[in-house]
């Protein structure tokens, strides 16, 4: 879920009719600035649910699983006397990859793969979870934690009323659609048609969570609830960053296409209203044991009400396809980023550019967009330190065991 792609953050460019999420913002404290910390599932989510940033985890490259020896949210809830439930419908986060840690209830019966419409099956995964958890507490008061992921939006994008009769949805595979783009054979109708596609999944998931609210009304809970909507990174639908080849999906680089998310709060006594210092995801898990009035510490994480707001938000990638297609597919990706939460710089450095590591520069406060790198000057600290922050890989660290930064 792109940040763009919503009425809270986008203004005009805002496609979607989100009339549910449009209220809910309304209602809620909304952060103008979050940032994953990567720009693809397995290492952003991993960074959510322990409070680590991707190097300190070790969740980087594809199926890496979620070694046992990390702390995660739903452990620290279990832990405060809660009852956890949590409902996955992403493939490549399951149980076996050690993700399921400290949820009473786990299901990942709709985690399936890229294809077909899970947003509705899942708000009904979420309904059967917190009722059985309703029904096994000892006494009323006892607390409940759910956490639900939904795939949508995600390719592939399946085609609404509004938009099966689009000319792009003759593309059934992702890897077609993009030997497309590479080759410059999609008009701008068809990259328009491609942004209606996303944006109608979008709108799913904006009926979706309607209609949990709604049943969380029946059950005289909304009210009381603290509900934290946000994603684990954005999209790409045919842009082109930082002067790249244009690209359909995500994985690719720091972008703010990418790697900027909505986040949004909502919770009894606090007020609505607007954030506009830039914050991380790896803040969320801490954020929401500090609003259910848990203590202790989440890996790295702060809550997003510290005294003290974090200074440095860092991202990272470092994604190999599983299969790489001519003309279809980038290469392998490593890079790292920071963002400094006071001045809005932005800097990346891309560890496989060629010649040798390069840095790029961007002022988020007055290009937002990133459209125009900061000129080439001398590398300051903050650079520096990112180019010598971590070697070629990981030195086989992949989540097997928690590492040390």
């Amino acid at each position: 879920m792109r940040a763009d792609f919503l009425g809270a953050y986008a203004g005009d460019d805002a496609l979607p009719d989100t009339p549910f999420l449009d209220g809910l913002a309304a209602s809620s404290l909304v952060f103008d600035a979050a940032h994953a910390t990567a720009p693809w599932t397995q290492p952003s989510l991993a960074s959510t649910l322990t409070g680590k940033w991707p190097w300190q985890h070790g969740v980087t490259r594809l199926l890496a699983p979620l070694g046992d020896g990390h702390r995660t949210l739903a452990e620290a809830f279990d832990e405060g006397g809660w009852h956890t439930g949590g409902v996955m419908t992403n493939f490549l986060i399951r149980k076996k990859g050690g993700y399921a840690q400290g949820f009473d209830l786990w299901s990942e019966d709709l985690a399936r793969g890229h294809e077909g419409l899970s947003a509705e099956a899942a708000v009904d995964e979420l309904l059967v979870s917190l009722d059985t958890l309703t029904h096994a507490r000892v006494s009323p008061d006892e607390p409940i934690f759910l956490f639900g992921f939904f795939f949508e939006p995600h390719w592939r994008y399946e085609p609404s009323d509004k938009t099966r009769d689009l000319g792009v949805t003759r593309f059934s595979e992702l890897k077609d659609l993009r030997a497309a783009l590479a080759a410059g054979q999609l008009s701008v109708a068809d990259l328009a048609e491609l942004r209606q596609l996303y944006a109608g999944e979008v709108e799913r998931i904006d009926h979706a969570l309607a209609r949990l609210a709604a049943e969380l009304e029946k059950r005289g809970l909304w009210d009381d609830a603290v509900v934290i909507f946000t994603a684990d990174h954005g999209e790409q639908l045919g842009e082109s960053t930082w002067g790249a080849d244009p690209w359909v999906g995500h994985t690719v680089d720091l972008s703010e296409t990418l790697t900027r998310v909505p986040l949004w709060i909502k919770a009894p006594g606090l007020a609505p209203g607007r954030e506009a210092r830039p914050v991380s995801a790896i803040d969320v898990g801490a954020t929401a044991l500090d609003l259910a009035g848990l203590e202790g510490k989440l890996g790295e994480g702060r809550s997003l009400f510290a005294k003290t707001p974090r200074e440095r938000l860092f991202m990272h990638v470092d994604f190999e396809p599983a299969l790489v297609q001519a003309g279809s597919e980038r290469k392998r990706t490593l890079m790292w980023g920071v963002v400094d939460a006071t001045t809005r710089h932005k800097w990346v450095v891309d560890h496989l550019a060629e010649g040798g590591p390069r840095g790029i520069e961007f002022d988020l406060a007055t290009d937002p967009r990133e459209e125009t790198p900061l000129p080439a000057g001398p590398i300051t600290p903050t650079l520096q330190t990112l180019l010598g922050l971590v070697p070629a890989d990981l030195n086989g660290r992949r989540g097997e065991t928690p590492s040390q930064p």
